[in-house]
């Protein structure tokens, strides 16, 4: 068997790879197994759970985590519950074993990249122009960042992506100094940002934050399939972990379908995944083959008026996004209504005093990979465009918004 997080096999050959945990449950719910060797006669039995008294229970589940990998998925949560984590597990998609098995490459935890190994690589800096350099120095009166002394500029800019702040200096050249500033570069090496797979050079340099160079570090390291074949499966796994604890932290929204009146008089617009024709084959995605798995979903309903802003929530598979909720803030009141899922991972619409028509929708056969809000105003799209096609919803006026979710237990 392999590990739900590396994807590779638990082997003898290779010492780190040998030793590994069991997430399993029971009829007393998911319990974690000490560690076992894959020589050891323990790992005969880890299929059973020994209670109390020493009987001994099948596990009815169970999926398996090398020692090392357990230690690296941890760092991703600041605390957890193996009844959610196990149901996390289970739902993990194929989408992601099938980018593991392409880029399985063994990596040697005793022979990780070290901070000299990045700086090594031949990517320099790209050179300003002396007219964007003496820009730099005119700071305008009405730039409130400026009157922030600069550590906490650094912070703030610290809660944002990459991208985030690199727009930001364009609102604000007071914001532009902490682009310099290496405690600022280091942040994007902590596990939650975008070189979160070389988190340990962050842990093992605590100090000396000029002399590490983590500005250099950070641009050095931006090709990560063209340098080192290790550094692509390293941040193969960090992703898989990554999806882990965002799935983990998603958070239903309240159902509040009952609150309404029949919606059967409404006129409804509808975007659905597609009807299975495989031949009498399962596709593992159509209702029919849903129906078939079990897989259990549910309907939420919600009743909006004047829209003004929207925040939605998605969760990154592989190569490909799912719209998992949305929250809709309206005019008339500061509490947003929300509707299936919010995620850690969000982003905000502000449809600017314009009245939504409706949205136009990126479909697959698992769901929404993408939106766009239609208004008066051509708005951007939200999450990652898929060659499966755009519905169009469109209503003079929207009154409900109901959308059916798969259940995360």
């Amino acid at each position: 068997m392999s590990c739900i997080s590396c994807g590779f096999k638990i082997i003898t050959r290779k010492p780190w790879l040998a030793k590994y945990r069991v997430v399993y449950k029971t009829s007393r719910g998911a319990h974690l197994s000490d560690v076992v060797t894959y020589s050891d006669e323990r790992h005969k039995d880890y299929s059973y759970h020994y209670e109390e008294g020493g009987t001994m229970e099948l596990a009815r589940d169970k999926y398996l985590i090398h020692e090392l990998c357990w230690s690296r998925l941890l760092a991703h949560f600041d605390q957890i519950s193996l009844d959610r984590l196990f149901e996390v597990f289970k739902y993990m998609p194929s989408a992601m074993y099938t980018e593991r098995l392409e880029t399985l490459r063994y990596v040697n935890p005793d022979q990780l990249p070290s901070v000299t190994t990045c700086r090594e690589v031949k990517e320099e800096f790209p050179t300003p122009s002396q007219a964007i350099c003496d820009s730099m120095n005119i700071i305008s009166p009405y730039d409130c960042f400026a009157l922030l002394p600069l550590e906490l500029r650094v912070e703030i800019a610290a809660h944002l992506s990459t991208m985030d702040y690199l727009g930001l200096r364009y609102c604000s050249r007071a914001m532009a100094a902490v682009f310099n500033n290496e405690a600022f570069w280091k942040t994007r090496f902590l596990v939650h940002r975008e070189r979160g797979f070389f988190a340990y050079l962050a842990d093992n340099q605590p100090n000396g934050l000029s002399s590490t160079g983590w500005r250099l570090i950070y641009h050095r390291t931006n090709r990560v399939n063209r340098y080192n074949p290790a550094w692509k499966a390293m941040r193969r796994q960090w992703k898989t972990n990554t999806w882990f604890q965002d799935r983990y932290s998603m958070a239903r929204a309240p159902d509040i379908s009952h609150q309404m009146r029949s919606k059967k008089r409404l006129h409804w617009e509808t975007a659905q995944r597609h009807q299975c024709r495989s031949n009498g084959k399962c596709c593992g995605d159509c209702n029919f083959c849903r129906h078939l798995f079990s897989i259990n979903e549910f309907t939420q309903s919600i009743r909006i008026s004047s829209v003004v802003k929207i925040i939605v929530s998605i969760l990154h598979e592989a190569e490909k996004t799912f719209i998992t909720g949305l929250e809709l803030i309206q005019k008339d009141s500061t509490t947003p209504v929300a509707i299936g899922y919010q995620t850690s991972r969000q982003e905000t619409i502000d449809l600017q005093a314009h009245q939504l028509r409706g949205f136009i929708v990126n479909t697959g056969p698992r769901g929404i990979h993408a939106l766009r809000p239609v208004t008066n105003k051509k708005l951007d799209w939200v999450g990652r465009l898929e060659d499966t096609g755009n519905v169009e919803l469109l209503s003079t006026r929207i009154k409900v918004i109901a959308g059916t979710f798969d259940v995360s237990t």
